[in-house]
């Protein structure tokens, strides 16, 4: 048959099929039915878990708001660590030495510690650097900058120098971080009050691209001051997050970044979790400004790897939850196994709907009444309000 006749016996086959009436349900359509009325379930009890979470983190922050804006100035000796890897930030990380020396406000004592790894000797950047630290500062200022050697990595180059510190607080900030003049010392006394071993800030995007320092800080706005307070609020912990983490003196010496994890910050802080009991809190009113991806390439590049530290936490230290207290079970279990079960609820909800919505018009095209039993309708309904 020629190309026109076999486009005309699909087109008529697709008629025939939509005219006829539909087949009388099967126990196996109902047996779906059921499984999907379980995972609307588990659907629903993870958001009354988040709408539970919600209140109580508006509750608190409301609590907490007017002491966080009291608190501007602390007489704790602070040091502040930059690692960053040369050349690649070479062009960024004097004006955060800069801004680190001469904006952070409240803050009596602070120590800038540029650490850095390199593959090559740069001597006129690397005596420029040194220059710097001879440079007059302000008051209760100084400068160390420290290269690493051998090193390949952020964790190697924190590893060489925390040991040596002998700070109450240590703040921990990538190269491109420029915190608020008033977040620093706001953290410092958060932590020091609250009894906190690690208080993590959040970020927002100072600058790049319009599209994506938009939709970026966008998200970063959505994750730091809603979903990762819900998460504590749920999981009773929190987690470092890598770059405007703060932490206690004593409870940073007591641990290592791992050099071989993708993402060395969230291991650490379930490490010090599960071996040292150590409490962290988010605290998103301690604010830091970072440059947005240079492009969407690096977006991706960057989500990928986080996507896959998180899973690659997960698969190490889910075996050892178990061991610890059993809120603190819980609350790991739901940052970490939950999320897969939770975007596996999202995908089937997504796919039936749309199966479902196809079925439903093919019904109404021939006047039946809705396929989907009634209770799945009233729960689903229930979720969507949620």
């Amino acid at each position: 048959p020629s190309l026109a006749q076999t486009i005309m016996s699909i087109v008529q086959w697709v008629r025939e099929r939509w005219s006829a009436p539909p087949p009388p349900a099967t126990p196996t359509i109902e047996g779906w039915w059921v499984v999907y009325f379980g995972i609307i379930l588990v659907s629903v009890a993870m958001q009354l878990l988040t709408t539970f979470g919600l209140v109580t983190w508006v509750a608190k922050a409301c609590k907490r708001r007017r002491k966080l804006l009291a608190a501007t100035k602390t007489s704790e000796p602070v040091a502040a660590l930059v690692p960053c890897f040369l050349p690649n930030e070479k062009d960024i990380i004097f004006d955060t030495l800069q801004h680190l020396m001469t904006k952070m406000e409240g803050v009596d004592e602070l120590d800038v510690h540029l650490v850095y790894n390199t593959p090559k000797d740069m001597p006129e950047l690397e005596e420029r650097l040194r220059c710097m630290t001879e440079d007059k500062h302000p008051a209760g200022r100084r400068l160390f900058v420290t290269r690493v050697p051998n090193s390949k990595s952020k964790a190697e180059n924190l590893n060489y120098v925390i040991p040596h510190l002998t700070h109450t607080a240590v703040a921990i900030y990538d190269a491109d971080h420029h915190p608020d003049p008033n977040s620093l010392a706001m953290a410092v006394n958060y932590m020091m009050d609250g009894g906190w071993d690690c208080v993590q800030g959040s970020t927002y995007i100072r600058a790049g691209g319009a599209i994506l320092k938009f939709l970026v800080h966008a998200e970063f706005f959505v994750s730091y001051f809603v979903l990762l307070p819900i998460a504590e609020a749920v999981a009773g912990t929190g987690f470092f997050a890598g770059s405007n983490g703060i932490w206690r003196g004593d409870s940073i010496r007591q641990i290592k970044f791992s050099e071989s994890m993708q993402t060395e910050d969230v291991e650490s802080s379930v490490r010090a979790i599960l071996n040292h009991r150590f409490k962290f809190s988010f605290i998103p009113e301690c604010r830091s400004g970072e440059l947005a991806p240079a492009g969407m390439a690096a977006l991706w590049k960057q989500r990928l790897r986080w996507a896959m530290g998180w899973d690659q936490v997960t698969l190490f230290h889910a075996p050892g939850f178990k061991m610890a207290p059993l809120r603190l079970c819980c609350g790991l279990y739901y940052l970490f196994v939950m999320r897969w079960l939770s975007n596996f609820c999202v995908v089937v909800v997504l796919v039936f709907n749309s199966a479902a919505g196809l079925v439903g018009a093919y019904r109404a095209a021939h006047g039946l009444g809705p396929l989907a039993p009634p209770t799945v309708v009233a729960l689903q309904t229930f979720s969507f309000g949620l």
